[in-house]
């Protein structure tokens, strides 16, 4: 049952676009243990104890939530499946560290602490005094006259203001942050090692970072560079909005690329290939148009993204309840059904649905309308 179960899944996945090796190497492992113990459904007790084979903390977490979304994607079709706690085994602890930003004069003596490397007479001090100026030459930018960096350079940049924007933090909560603004004209030159073959450019850099320290999650700062002209505060914020666009346009190439599967196109000639992205792309927008829609107004009417007979099999195939207490008759309540069918839980903790179970709820949806069509032309 659980073979079956896997091997559809992986099917569907690998439509999708993921290669699903080393989840399905441990998937597999997975299904094999739970079959051992006579087990047709997942279980969180089943779970808990085969990641719990793990040797070392960071693979069991792994197991864990590899088997969590096997398991979240058969409960939106069969509710005897249960689906584990991300937090199972506690919150990851990990944070990364705050990276040292090393100045010329920090190069210099660490070139030199490798020359004295032993053992004497060895290649091993030039081979490594050799790798950390490379390193050096091509990974730092200097500014300015040269002898100093473009972090430094803006840390003279006087701040022109603030600037408040809406923040995601936990699930459904919203926190509005206060970023202070500054930007500087910076003469930007190459790293080091590639000053003979770049020129050196002048450029504007805007930092906008978050003013205090929050709760739960790092603070923003946001690092931009342009050519284009930035005179006040007015200039600055405009290319903020900008950036802060960058997100949406990487989701849609998202659905462009894993959603439409745009590059498995076997079309030989650009006029096909073209109508065919110009398809994807209308898709595409319907996708992400739809899941943002629903955020910024959720009391709209369905009908703005759906037609009558969407709504009616909606209406049919997804039950009123457990809807994340939507209102009825709204866009919100018909986007979370439609997401319910692409895999989406729909409980109260759990965030608004993203791309991906919207999409792969269009796609049944589709094959659904398609069925019910034919099933009314005899």
């Amino acid at each position: 049952m659980l073979s079956q179960l896997l091997a559809d899944h992986a099917a569907l996945r690998r439509a999708l676009g993921f290669k699903f090796r080393t989840p399905g190497i441990l998937l597999r492992n997975f299904v094999a243990f739970a079959e051992h113990r006579g087990e047709h459904v997942v279980t969180t007790a089943t779970v808990h104890e085969w990641a719990l084979q793990a040797p070392s903390p960071e693979q069991r977490r792994n197991r864990l939530l590899t088997v969590r979304r096997f398991a979240i994607a058969l409960h939106a079709e069969d509710p005897r499946h249960e689906v584990p706690s991300a937090d199972l085994f506690g919150r990851a602890s990990h944070r990364r560290r705050t990276p040292y930003i090393y100045d010329p004069g920090d190069i210099r003596r660490l070139i030199d602490a490798a020359l004295r490397l032993g053992p004497e007479g060895s290649i091993r001090p030039i081979t490594y005094a050799t790798m950390f100026g490379l390193i050096a030459a091509t990974g730092m930018r200097v500014a300015g006259s040269g002898d100093r960096t473009v972090k430094t350079e803006m840390l003279d940049a006087p701040s022109v203001g603030t600037h408040s924007i809406d923040v995601r933090v936990d699930g459904d909560t919203v926190e509005q942050v206060t970023l202070d603004i500054r930007f500087k004209r910076i003469h930007v030159r190459p790293p080091i090692g590639k000053q003979k073959r770049y020129p050196a450019l002048d450029l504007t850099v805007i930092h906008a970072a978050e003013i205090g320290t929050p709760t739960g999650r790092k603070p923003i700062l946001w690092k931009l560079v342009t050519d284009l002209k930035v005179d006040n505060l007015e200039d600055a914020l405009e290319k903020i909005r900008w950036y802060a666009m960058r997100w949406k346009i990487e989701v849609f190439h998202k659905i462009l690329k894993s959603g439409c599967r745009a590059e498995d196109a076997k079309l030989r000639t650009a006029d096909r290939l073209a109508n065919l992205v110009a398809l994807f792309c209308i898709v595409s927008w319907r996708v992400l148009w739809m899941t943002m829609a629903a955020r910024a107004d959720p009391e709209a009417s369905p009908t703005v993204a759906f037609t009558a007979s969407e709504i009616i099999i909606l209406d049919q195939l997804v039950a009123e309840t457990g809807n994340r207490n939507a209102k009825p008759a709204t866009l919100e309540l018909y986007l979370i059904k439609l997401a319910r069918l692409g895999g989406y839980l729909a409980r109260k903790a759990d965030p608004p649905p993203g791309n991906t179970v919207i999409w792969r709820g269009i796609r049944r949806l589709a094959d659904i309308q398609i069925g019910a069509e034919l099933g009314r032309c005899g």
